[in-house]
Parts: C-alpha cells; sequence; structure tokens
C-alpha cells in the first residue's frame, strides 16, 4: 500500500503543528517555573527569617523563665528555713 507524496504532506503538516504547539507548552512550563521558583525562593528566604526572630525570642522567654524559676526556688528554700525558725520558736 503506496503512500501519496500529498498524504505524507499532510501528516507532515499536522506534525509540525502540533510540534510548534507542544513546544509552546514546554516553554511556557519553564517560564512557569523559573518564575514560580524565584517566588519561591523569596517567600523562603523571608520565612526564615522570621523562624530565625521567632527562635530568638523563644529562647529569650525561656532563659526569662529559667531565672524566675530560680529565684522562685531560692524565696521558696527562704520560707521553709523562716517556717523552720517558726516551728522551733513555737516548740
Amino acid at each position: 500500500m503506496a503512500v501519496g507524496k500529498t498524504a505524507i504532506e499532510s501528516v507532515l503538516d499536522r506534525t509540525d503543528v502540533w510540534l510548534m504547539v507542544f513546544g509552546i507548552i514546554v516553554v511556557v512550563g519553564v517560564a512557569g517555573e523559573s518564575v514560580f521558583g524565584i517566588i519561591h525562593w523569596i517567600h523562603s528566604r523571608r520565612l526564615q527569617g522570621i523562624q530565625h526572630t521567632e527562635e530568638r525570642q523563644r529562647e529569650e522567654v525561656i532563659a526569662r523563665l529559667r531565672n524566675d524559676s530560680e529565684r522562685a526556688r531560692a524565696e521558696a528554700e527562704a520560707f521553709k528555713a523562716q517556717i523552720a525558725k517558726a516551728n522551733e520558736s513555737a516548740a
């Protein structure tokens, strides 16, 4: 079954159109990936800065709470000593 020149040219013309369509899709895909990749990178950097700031704030709160708890322990020990003296005086 021989295929004529016109049929082959018709197939090639349609193939050329599809090659252009898919080439455009690839170009749009690569451009979109580049644009959204840059947007993602920019926002990731911003988020890292915010997370770093929050981490520092948490560390400061933890340090303050540790100091407060140490102070409270010292006060509790002083109260225990006072209670012991009061119990001795009462006895």
